[in-house]
């Protein structure tokens, strides 16, 4: 293998609905991506990539809303 991974190669700024995400994870550039981004996965499973929380509120609060909700349904 040559070590490639599924990396967002751009993010868009576009805010996204909540009830459309189920979960998200950050990509890193340590992980071997060359762009800082959050990756919200659909409830159909399509992977968005939008900017990271620290440089976009809706992205913050979006990530906030799913903590809270996935605390709700864990418990």
């Amino acid at each position: 293998t040559d070590g490639a991974q599924d990396c967002c190669l751009l993010t868009v700024d576009k805010k996204i609905p909540q009830n459309w995400v189920k979960s998200y994870y950050i990509q890193t550039q340590v992980a071997g991506c060359r762009l800082p981004a959050t990756v919200f996965v659909t409830k159909k499973g399509k992977h968005l990539c939008a900017p990271p929380a620290t440089k976009n509120n809706w992205v913050k609060k979006l990530i906030n809303q799913l903590n809270k909700k996935n605390r709700k349904t864990s418990k």
